[in-house]
């Protein structure tokens, strides 16, 4: 025997039993042994799906349930699987969600329901609290599919004038020594099938006005650029972030950026421009401000617009890039090197890091008081 529990009330509500009810309200110890001496109890329902031995189990309120009526009640269930798991008895012989998992142990020892909360506690000396509400959910309504606006029809690439792919001559001046390696005739590669339909190559959700996140911008690699009010569910076309790119240097030469080499995108903290890097090495500053909705009547597919790019030859391609602040962005390369630029209409490289390691750099902590960075490959 392993645990006890008071049961009275369960068992009145899902038997409607008169004689239980009288039996819940006695006070007397003899009536209440007479009565259990009495009466016969039986198997109504068998769940299987732990791998090990139960150890404990809760019931939760039937007001959380999803699928049945309020008299069905919702059983969570602990095992020596280190695995919860959750159970509408009177309605189905199968688990109703899936497995509840966090324990770094081989057994958990008991479990019970609060509020909705389910809470388990194992032999590794930690509870674990798992909301049960969102779970027994209908999956059509916690998870919601969302269609991105069809791509812009791009014109024929322009070549960049010179030939100098407008590389930033302060960049390569940070690193001289990569110069020679990079300058080296490409290998030859394997011609890929391209993709078919629509591939996204960056989102991120930001904010317009205020700190809430209202929005989401996509970037896709056929050069789209939209915006999403998460409040309305209205979509906004911005011009393609991969054409009208000028070079950030002094000459502003046009520059041919292909649009399926988008790798990732940030979003300036105003909420008025954005970043997007490519596996050539680019990045490319596009304006989030001035758009068109998609229902509006003045929505037109050619947009007086400029992008801005800059790019250095030693330095490819982009993983990821990041703003700290209104000032600082952070540019995560492939082969092991972030770049912290200043921010500007022509960005500025401020240090560039290396990590010493054949790992791709993926995230990072900065700590603005001590001024320490943390980067994790």
């Amino acid at each position: 025997l392993w645990a006890l529990t008071p049961t009275i009330e369960s068992a009145t509500n899902a038997t409607g039993d008169e004689k239980i009810h009288k039996y819940a309200q006695r006070k007397d110890t003899k009536e209440i042994l007479a009565f259990e001496s009495s009466h016969t109890y039986s198997l109504v329902w068998t769940g299987w799906g732990h791998t090990a031995r139960v150890w404990g189990v809760s019931f939760a309120s039937s007001s959380f349930n999803y699928q049945v009526d309020e008299s069905f009640p919702i059983l969570v269930s602990a095992g020596e699987d280190s695995t919860a798991r959750v159970w509408s008895p009177l309605s189905s012989k199968e688990e109703i969600t899936r497995q509840l998992r966090g324990h770094r142990c081989e057994s958990l020892w008991t479990v019970d329901v609060v509020d909705g909360i389910v809470v388990t506690g194992g032999n590794d000396g930690c509870v674990k609290l798992f909301e049960l509400e969102s779970r027994l959910s209908p999956e059509e309504e916690s998870v919601k599919t969302l269609v991105v606006p069809k791509d812009p029809l791009l014109p024929a690439p322009v070549t960049a004038i010179n030939g100098d792919n407008g590389t930033d001559q302060r960049l390569l001046k940070l690193d001289e020594s990569n110069n020679s390696a990079s300058l080296k005739s490409p290998k030859k590669k394997k011609k890929k099938a391209k993709p078919k339909g629509q591939a996204a190559c960056g989102m991120e959700c930001y904010s317009s006005k205020g700190k809430v996140q209202n929005k989401l911008l996509v970037a896709t690699r056929a050069g789209g650029l939209f915006s999403l009010d998460l409040t309305s569910n209205i979509w906004t076309d911005y011009s393609s972030w991969s054409e009208q790119v000028v070079s950030s240097s002094d000459d502003k030469r046009l520059l041919s950026i292909n649009p399926s080499s988008g790798s990732c995108i940030g979003v300036h903290p105003s909420g008025e421009c954005a970043v997007v890097g490519t596996t050539e090495g680019w990045i490319v500053i596009t304006s989030i401000r001035d758009s068109s909705s998609l229902g509006a009547q003045s929505h037109s597919s050619q947009h007086d617009h400029t992008n801005v790019a800059f790019h250095a030859l030693s330095y490819r391609p982009v993983q990821s890039v990041s703003f700290i602040d209104n000032n600082s962005l952070l540019v995560f390369y492939a082969r092991g090197s972030v770049i912290w630029f200043k921010f500007d209409e022509s960005p500025i490289p401020l240090h560039v890091m290396k990590l010493g390691t054949t790992g791709i750099p993926l995230s990072f902590a900065y700590d603005g008081q001590d001024k320490a960075m943390y980067i994790g490959d």
